[in-house]
């Protein structure tokens, strides 16, 4: 019952969105119209060359200089921890073996 109850709403739904005739719209990417021109301003000039950061090449190489100090120090703690790890894990297995 429930599926010819089911059968009965398809044949509904497919006869209520049967094709239509498509509306034919002509619209196109493109606008005739004129772009808007803005003025540019000696302030937008100015903003297009900016001077170059003076002190980028001095806070570059102590940002490089940190990364390079804090690296060696995880990997120092990384290596120290395998260690104390590896020794520990063969001191179990040798009272467990």
């Amino acid at each position: 019952m429930a599926i010819l109850g089911l059968s009965a709403l398809v044949g509904q739904v497919i006869v209520a969105s049967a094709p239509q005739k498509p509306q034919q719209v002509e619209r196109s990417m493109a606008s005739n119209e004129p772009s808007v021109h803005f003025p540019v301003s000696a302030a937008d000039r100015a903003a297009a060359a900016v001077a170059l950061d003076t002190d980028f090449d001095t806070r570059w190489a102590a940002w490089a200089t940190r990364g390079r100090i804090h690296e060696q120090r995880v990997r120092r703690t990384i290596v120290m921890w395998a260690g104390v790890i590896a020794v520990g894990t063969a001191i179990v297995y040798a009272f467990v073996r």
